[in-house]
């Protein structure tokens, strides 16, 4: 399916493994039978699954139903990874797929409107990079279950993270982004120091390092996962 979103993933709410496993893949099984029945619709020359004039708002009632009917609401929270990065421009936000256009503070509102409809419990680079007053606004407004975190925010920058750490309440650490090892363990230390949470990327091998197993085993970092992820040498928090 496509919205507008980056991606949607889900979050489990403890540190039952095995539990989450087994719900995530009873899900996956469950979407690709919902999604056969979508009509399709070319996007960027890929056949895509068409969710109708509002996606974003379509793609999160079907996660929510899915997690509903399943019987998993309880074992997982949805988490939105925005990158909203690349809707900005000339001050202006504009959406790439619902081709939606916001103001500054019409983007806060229409994100602060699905926080209130959906279970959304992290909500990953909401806002351009340099859109500093309204990250500010937004984790002021926000509800208290949803986590804002920073990836392209911070870009696993020390000095980044410092400045920003009061706008957010968590960030991904990424090494290529800082490209040393001794840098990325910065601030993985920073992140633990300042209380936020800390997630480790292992999605891609952008996070294929030994730094990515280090950040688990000894800042307690949370992971990302999707299917296409095939290695498993990241353990999960203990």
């Amino acid at each position: 399916m496509t919205s507008d979103f980056t991606e949607l993933l889900l979050v489990p709410r403890n540190d039952d493994t095995v539990t989450a496993i087994d719900g995530y893949l009873c899900l996956f099984h469950d979407a690709r039978a919902l999604l056969a029945d979508l009509p399709p619709r070319v996007v960027g020359g890929y056949a895509v699954h068409d969710l109708g004039p509002d996606p974003n708002e379509q793609a999160l009632s079907l996660v929510t139903a899915l997690l509903d009917r399943s019987g998993l609401a309880t074992t997982f929270g949805i988490m939105i990874d925005a990158s909203a990065d690349d809707w900005f421009g000339a001050g202006k936000y504009r959406l790439p797929v619902s081709e939606r256009r916001f103001g500054r503070a019409r983007l806060i509102d229409y994100w602060l409107g699905l926080l209130a409809q959906f279970d959304v419990v992290m909500l990953e680079d909401p806002l351009a990079e340099t859109d500093i007053d309204s990250w500010s606004v937004l984790h002021d407004t926000r509800p208290p279950r949803c986590r804002l975190l920073g990836d392209n925010f911070t870009s696993t920058w020390p000095a980044q993270l410092a400045a920003k750490s009061c706008h957010l309440d968590g960030v991904l650490l990424k090494p290529n982004q800082n490209g040393s090892m001794s840098g990325t363990y910065r601030f993985a230390s920073l992140t633990r120091e300042l209380g936020l949470s800390l997630i480790a990327s292992a999605r891609s091998v952008e996070t294929d390092t030994p730094l990515a197993s280090h950040a688990v085993d000894h800042h307690r970092a949370a992971l990302t996962y999707s299917p296409q992820h095939r290695r498993h040498h990241h353990r999960p928090p203990r």
